[in-house]
């Protein structure tokens, strides 16, 4: 998860990467740190309260990749044994196999999204 943190002197934006929970774990590793804003080059303690977790783009892309993947493997593998077995049930089985691939793609986004919903929640 991505923790999102805004400059109290030039108000823009930086990120740290970071795999916390939430803040009562992250707390003990923030204090007493400065950090170096990458705009305007300025060293400052910022309260963890004002940090915000964002979830990472790239888990959206790979879970995306693993439900299009299964959907094309699972279409390539009825597309060549349909017309050898000519077998509607194992068509249909082989549907329902290929939800699978989506089903844990929206898992993966949903749990990050979740992590981040926490982080934000949690207050010191």
């Amino acid at each position: 998860m991505k923790l999102s943190i805004k400059c109290p002197n030039c108000r823009q934006h930086f990120y740290k990467n970071q795999n916390v929970i939430d803040r009562r774990e992250w707390e003990p590793k923030w204090e007493g740190k400065l950090l170096v804003c990458p705009h305007c080059l300025r060293k400052q303690t910022i309260h963890p309260n004002e940090v915000r977790a964002v979830s990472r783009k790239w888990i959206g892309m790979i879970a995306f990749g693993i439900g299009f993947g299964g959907i094309v493997a699972g279409g390539l593998f009825i597309y060549i044994f349909y017309p050898i077995t000519k077998d509607l049930e194992l068509v249909l089985d082989m549907l329902k196999l290929m939800i699978i691939p989506m089903v844990i793609a929206m898992l993966i986004q949903h749990q990050e999204e979740q992590r981040a919903s926490l982080f934000n929640r949690y207050r010191i």
